[in-house]
């Protein structure tokens, strides 16, 4: 094939991938809209696309993003197909975009670079300035010193430097190296807050879990909590589990009937999709009732829990309760 013919297979191949992905992003919107991810077995659209797709991390990042933008302005798939735009300022445009202004920001955007494009949303949404940031570098890391030093000499260990610097009157920058063993454990407690702290920053995962070493370690807290512990007429402090006015235990789930199930579904969604796989959520956990409680189900017996994911157990509410249950805010079991 010679220089020409290269050059003109090239250029009619991009229309047709052009095109290609619109085909891809238009049935993802339905797909995404009905949560058709759930039944699948997956807690998330983009859990399906990378798990069951087999796109890569940024890969199903960018569609999942798109096709939800494309789902609000669909004028985004004739936009992506001409070539207008790319996937790329689809996804930094969508958090500006709005019925009003959408149209001014499509033509505004159209030909950017990704650089261009951050010039250009920073001028729609300015941020405050960073401060400058210097700090001297030990001599033992710079290029030139390792360069220079004795193979024969074993190297010295200094201790990991951590930073914390003043952001604001009352905000403060931290900044430290760890463990790959540090990162594991900080990414499972990601999973066990994300019902508290669904966006996982660090921060409020931090903070979390600091305070709970400090309520399990700190003598003053320990006073301060049995202090204001309420007690009954008769001395005794009161309990989390109350009993109803006929005598039976409310709805919550015994904290031993919850780790029996805990340990049987193995710390993760019991739901299985039609391919016999199972949901390998370990986040957003609930325990759900199989016959619901309002309909007599029992909370005292693990053959009636299960641990399910929010996805999933918002799936089964909906097909029990219809698509109200959808909303967290009114969801049962």
């Amino acid at each position: 094939m010679d220089d020409s013919s290269l050059i003109a297979e090239l250029e009619s191949a991009v229309p047709k991938e052009r095109e290609a992905l619109v085909e891809v992003l238009t049935p993802l919107m339905e797909f995404d809209r009905r949560k058709l991810y759930a039944e699948e077995g997956f807690y998330s659209l983009f859990l399906y696309c990378t798990r069951a797709l087999g796109y890569s991390e940024q890969a199903a990042f960018q569609r999942t993003a798109t096709a939800r933008t494309a789902r609000s302005f669909p004028q985004v798939l004739e936009l992506l197909q001409s070539g207008a735009l790319h996937m790329n300022a689809v996804v930094m445009l969508a958090p500006y975009l709005m019925e009003d202004n959408c149209r001014t920001l499509f033509t505004l955007a159209q030909g950017k670079s990704r650089r261009e494009l951050e010039f250009f949303l920073a001028g729609i949404s300015p941020r405050p300035d960073k401060p400058d940031y210097i700090r001297p570098i030990s001599a033992s890391c710079a290029p030139c010193a390792e360069a220079a030093a004795d193979p024969r000499e074993s190297p010295v260990e200094r201790p990991a430097q951590s930073l914390i610097e003043p952001a604001s009157s009352c905000r403060v920058r931290f900044a430290f190296t760890g463990s790959e063993t540090l990162l594991r454990k900080i990414e499972r407690a990601k999973q066990l807050l994300r019902h508290k702290h669904p966006d996982g920053s660090l921060e409020r995962i931090i903070e979390e879990s600091v305070d709970m070493l400090l309520d399990k370690q700190d003598p003053e807290r320990r006073i301060l909590r049995k202090a204001l512990r309420p007690e009954h007429p008769n001395g005794v402090v009161s309990g989390r589990t109350k009993p109803t006015d006929s005598g039976r235990l409310v709805r919550d789930i015994p904290q031993q009937v919850k780790d029996a199930v805990w340990q049987r579904d193995g710390g993760c969604c019991a739901f299985i999709g039609p391919d016999g796989k199972r949901c390998a959520e370990r986040g957003m956990l609930e325990y759900d009732h199989i016959r619901p409680y309002s309909m007599g189900g029992a909370s005292d017996d693990p053959a009636n829990i299960r641990l399910l994911c929010r996805t999933h157990n918002q799936m089964f509410a909906r097909r029990m309760f219809g698509e109200q249950a959808g909303d967290p805010r009114t969801i049962r079991d």
